[in-house]
């Protein structure tokens, strides 16, 4: 490189610098506020851990290129004798990522240790990513639409097959209340021509008779297992010992077996010796030695489930027989108490509730037309639900979606084709945002990953965090993680577990270096296996777990449990999700 040419490097850093120092980002109230409503809002954990708070990061307004800055940066582009490649478009302003310009920004900052983060190029190494946050990036100019490609190869997710639609734990009841009513009760007179007048009730007689009683079971290897023996009954337990002698002496293999006295409470029961030649052509004598013990219970015997009967005797037992008679009825008059009675969902003072038929609050994990909610011990509503959609949906009818009780809808802003490797934005993103904000609901976005690479996480944080900024969107921006095939084919599906877990570290680090928070959106066993949730562990996890509960040792602020439920509004499968916290 030439000396010119370092020189104005030099020149542009210094004046980045100052120009930084020169300004200090602030955030306007009404946005530091929305991004904390929106981290509070997916704060909480589940019930049985406890939760760490999630910090909220502000977003950095944009930085003013100085005329200093501006001018060297136009005498640079003079100097050029090519275009380099770059993923940015040409309108930006983030200098060219070549091998040469690589070298200078390293030399730069042994020189300028304060030189600003968005200059430096993405941290390769760890101690790097531990000093350099990686930044956002252009790359609209690299996003395909759907319309481009063929979502049938590009735009696969493995379908694991525990993930089943939940049963409905209560029945559904309509909202509705009325007031309770009391009742007082007559007597009636016993009128044998009108079954009204009474009822028939059943008495026991007592009778004596002879039956037959089981004294002996044996199990289906014909052991005695219990025996009966002057009304107290007896377990027998059983237990066996091997032990080769090179010589043929029974007395002395009882002896050897029993040296720490572990037959000292068994009787002997058996006694087998079979002779073996070795190889060398001596005999060795081998005696299996069975043993048994009889133990006595306390009451009667309970568990004979599998067991034969063996031996049985006549004893004599008191039976009862039913004899009916006719008895007076309690004629009923009913009277308003005052007091009302409630069915379905009802909002009382700001505390949702469910009660089921018979007009009592349901508590804990409760499934209600396929959705599943939580309950505290009151019976005070303490999740909220939400679905997950992309594209494949088509046309959602939003203000039914809100009637059916969702709270919260995360809308799949793109992807990368586990094929080619492109980004590709979600073809009914904006439709759909615009819809659910419109319905009132709360509105997040997020990302299928097939990233192979640190440099590919960063750009799918980027797109995220340009839809973000273009649509208003304040929730976490969330990185969807499985294998794209059951048969492990997609681009991404043989990444190694660090190199996974450093693609997701770098979409993270993007996404906190934009002022949003990253989320992380996985199923349980599959994150298990394929990512590092020790070095992970600070960031929101939207966990995947197909089952009645979660099971998981972290907390997390999200917990899906279908992929295949059902929702007014929406025609196809959906999935369905628990925000802890009410």
């Amino acid at each position: 490189m030439g000396e010119r040419m370092v020189r104005l490097l030099i020149m542009i850093c210094i004046a980045v610098g100052l120009s930084g120092c020169a300004k200090t980002t602030q955030v306007p109230e009404k946005e530091r506020i929305e991004t904390e409503d929106a981290s509070a809002s997916l704060e909480a954990a589940q019930p049985e851990h406890e939760t760490e708070d999630v910090p909220v990061i502000q977003k950095e307004e944009p930085k003013d290129k100085t005329s200093d800055e501006l001018a060297a940066k136009e005498e640079m582009e003079s100097l050029k004798e090519e275009p380099k490649e770059t993923g940015a478009s040409p309108a930006s302003e983030e200098p060219e990522n070549t091998q040469e310009w690589q070298e200078t920004q390293e030399a730069d900052a042994e020189e300028e240790p304060d030189k600003k983060q968005e200059d430096l190029p993405l941290p390769d190494t760890q101690e790097e990513k531990e000093l350099i946050p990686y930044q956002v990036l252009d790359v609209m100019p690299l996003v395909k639409k759907e319309s481009d490609i063929d979502p049938s190869m590009e735009d696969k997710k493995n379908d694991l097959p525990e993930d089943i639609a939940p049963a409905d734990t209560v029945e559904y009841v309509p909202s509705g209340k009325e007031e309770e009513v009391g009742t007082k009760q007559v007597e009636s007179v016993v009128d044998e021509e009108d079954p009204s007048t009474y009822q028939i009730v059943q008495k026991e007689e007592e009778v004596e008779v002879e039956v037959p009683l089981v004294t002996e079971y044996v199990n289906p290897s014909g052991d005695v297992r219990y025996a009966l023996v002057d009304g107290i009954w007896y377990e027998y337990k059983y237990s066996s010992g091997d032990i080769s002698l090179d010589e043929k002496d029974e007395e002395l293999a009882l002896l050897l077996l029993n040296m720490d006295g572990s037959y000292d409470e068994f009787t002997l029961e058996s006694i087998e010796c079979s002779e073996h030649v070795e190889e060398d052509g001596r005999i060795q004598y081998n005696y299996h030695v069975r043993y048994q013990k009889l133990i006595a219970l306390e009451g009667e015997l309970q568990n004979t489930e599998l067991l034969i009967p063996c031996k049985t005797s006549m004893t004599r037992s008191v039976q009862t027989r039913i004899v009916e008679e006719r008895v007076p009825v309690w004629i009923e008059e009913t009277y308003k108490t005052g007091e009302i009675l409630y069915y379905g969902w009802q909002d009382l003072d700001g505390a949702v509730c469910y009660y089921d038929k018979d007009g009592n609050r349901v508590t804990g994990s409760q499934v209600i037309r396929g959705i599943r909610y939580e309950f505290n011990e009151e019976g005070v509503l303490t999740s909220r639900m939400g679905i997950e959609v992309s594209s494949e949906h088509g046309e959602i009818d939003w203000e039914a979606v809100r009637a059916a009780g969702v709270d919260m809808v995360y809308i799949r802003g793109g992807y990368r084709g586990c094929v080619q490797g492109d980004l590709i934005l979600d073809a009914r993103m904006e439709e759909y945002i615009r819809g659910a904000k419109e319905a009132g609901l709360t509105t997040g976005l997020y990302l299928y990953s097939q990233a192979v690479s640190p440099k590919e996480a960063v750009e799918e944080a980027s797109l995220l965090v340009m839809l973000a900024r273009e649509y208003g969107v304040t929730e976490p921006l969330a990185l969807s993680l499985s294998c794209a095939t059951s048969e492990g084919t997609g681009r991404a599906d043989d990444l190694s577990t660090e190199e996974r877990t450093n693609c997701v570290d770098a979409f993270c680090q993007t996404v906190e270096s934009a002022g949003y928070l990253p989320m992380i959106h996985t199923e349980k066993d599959w994150m298990e296996q394929y990512l590092h949730m020790e070095t992970l562990s600070k960031y929101p996890l939207w966990l995947t777990k197909y089952d009645t509960e979660v099971t998981y040792a972290r907390p997390c602020q999200i917990w899906q449990y279908t992929t295949k439920g059902t929702i007014d509004g929406v025609d196809s499968p959906v999935g369905l999700y628990m925000i802890y916290g009410g």
